[in-house]
């Protein structure tokens, strides 16, 4: 019984155990997409709630609207998948650094996410740029991220599905 007691003990103890330290996110990279979106996130909540969104689809239509805070917020959000700090992508990328532009560049063929390029400092950038491409049997897919933190994000994206025409979408968001 003493023996159930004090198994009983040791797992609550460690149950409430501070939970600081499983938060803390590993990094193989010194530059994290997340930061970047949760400065935006940050920042937003200074501004006026309503943002410009401007679509292009379906390779001629075009559409603005007004979107609010929360629509922003889960489109900053899905950028989060592109974080290099991943532990998949641990050593996966290589880094090369020119004055004032740092890029990450995918050493596999294989990797969906070819690379990420960063102007000014990587703790607090200017501009990021995000460039992803899948290619299968049945299609290739192809997006080009670029933030802009403070003034915009856009997404442009082909998409060619075999036996289809192929498909642009281009996504231009501004923040201010």
């Amino acid at each position: 019984m003493k023996y159930i007691y004090s198994l009983l003990i040791v797992i609550l103890f460690f149950a409430c155990q501070d939970d600081s330290k499983k938060s803390d996110a590993i990094r193989y990279y010194e530059f994290s997409i997340q930061d970047v979106i949760a400065n935006e996130i940050k920042a937003m909540h200074s501004v006026d709630n309503s943002f410009v969104k401007v679509v292009l689809y379906k390779n001629s239509k075009i559409e603005k609207r007004n979107i609010a805070g929360t629509d922003l917020i889960s489109d900053l959000e899905s950028f989060q998948e592109f974080d290099l700090n991943k532990a998949a992508w641990q050593n996966s990328y290589v880094k090369s650094r020119t004055d004032n532009h740092t890029r990450y560049l995918s050493k596999e063929a294989k990797l969906t996410m070819k690379y990420i390029d960063i102007y000014g400092d990587e703790k607090n950038p200017s501009r990021v740029q995000i460039y992803f491409q899948n290619t299968n049997n049945l299609y290739e897919s192809s997006k080009f991220i670029v933030i802009e933190p403070g003034k915009f994000y856009s997404i442009f994206s082909l998409q060619d599905v075999k036996g289809m025409s192929a498909d642009t979408l281009f996504i231009k968001t501004f923040l201010n």
